[in-house]
């Protein structure tokens, strides 16, 4: 796996039941403004809901999987929003 610089990538136990499967959201990052600080705030905040099992955050986006049962698209935006002064975070949409 290629990551690109200064991307920090953390997992969680969050999802560990084999029958759960994880979906994937994508999340667009405002307000970050350091590329090294910044990204390992939001990865904790994230990680911390219950259902996240992984959290791969850079200074403008993330990809957080996530069991959706547990934990909803606002709550992901709310924990980006708390993990910072002037964070912020939109769902990115889907490519058609």
């Amino acid at each position: 796996m290629v990551l690109a610089a200064n991307t920090v990538v953390v997992s969680s136990d969050a999802v560990t039941d084999p029958a759960v499967k994880a979906e994937t959201v994508s999340l667009v990052l405002t307000g970050l403004k350091w590329a090294v600080g910044c990204p390992p705030k939001v990865q904790s905040a994230l990680l911390k809901l219950d259902g996240v099992s992984k959290a791969t955050v850079t200074k403008t986006s993330a990809k957080v999987e996530i069991d959706r049962a547990k934990v909803a698209d606002a709550q992901l935006i709310k924990a980006v929003e708390g993990a910072g002064k002037g964070y912020g975070a939109t769902v990115a949409k889907a490519k058609a």
